[in-house]
């Protein structure tokens, strides 16, 4: 395959957004949906108090949510190479697709 092939290279990140911001999620897939919670992570202490992060190491804290509590997933297209200068592609997937939405990312 040859550069003019490619459309386009990027590295893909999700987001949940939880209370009005946006945290990464330890991990996605089928084992969020068996427990029914994600595990969302921040490195900002303030999270401590705002949101009720629980310290786990040094600089970074962490939060178990019921994938209810959440408002959104936003997948994140960031482009890699010869396309970096090209902007990030967001993908907001609203609360009432999320399930659906982790379902297809395991089938993929």
């Amino acid at each position: 395959m040859t550069k003019e092939e490619v459309d386009l290279v990027y590295e893909l990140k999700f987001l949940v957004a939880y209370k009005g911001k946006e945290f990464e999620p330890y991990s996605l897939g089928r084992h969020i949906l068996d427990e029914n919670e994600i595990s969302l992570f921040s490195m900002d202490s303030n999270d401590v108090d705002c949101y009720e992060f629980e310290k786990q190491e040094q600089f970074v804290f962490k939060k178990d949510v019921p994938l209810n509590d959440i408002e959104s997933i936003i997948e994140v297209k960031k482009p890699l190479l010869i396309f970096e200068d090209l902007p990030e592609c967001r993908k907001v997937i609203p609360r009432g697709e999320v399930r659906d939405y982790i379902m297809k990312l395991n089938s993929i």
